[in-house]
């Protein structure tokens, strides 16, 4: 009865660790537009790494820097004048682009 209980506490220890294993961004809201901020629901990273705010002609807005795991709440602060037009979000884990997303300015 023991070994069943052990195995299939381990058996479930790392599904859980295989899901928070994921790089990936949730799903994302708009922002307004001129706003200095742009704020990321939710980051998943395997590992540190680090988001960038790039312009659709691929120009590096901002970054921000994420920790292993879910990351909630994400905000990546704009310099200068703000931002008016869609951005694309990057996650970077292990010098790699994991996941991208588009986000619309409103």
């Amino acid at each position: 009865m023991f070994k069943k209980f052990a195995i299939a506490a381990t058996v479930d220890a790392l599904s859980s660790t295989a899901a928070l294993a994921s790089n990936s961004f949730g799903h994302q809201d708009a922002f307004e537009e001129g706003s200095h901020t742009v704020e990321l629901d939710l980051v998943r990273a395997s590992d540190a790494g680090t988001v960038v705010l790039e312009s659709l002609r691929g120009d590096v807005i901002a970054s921000a820097d994420v920790n292993a795991g879910a990351n909630a709440n994400v905000r990546v602060k704009i310099p200068g004048q703000g931002v008016n037009d869609d951005v694309v979000a990057k996650l970077i884990v292990n010098g790699a682009v994991q996941d991208e997303i588009r986000i619309q300015a409103r």
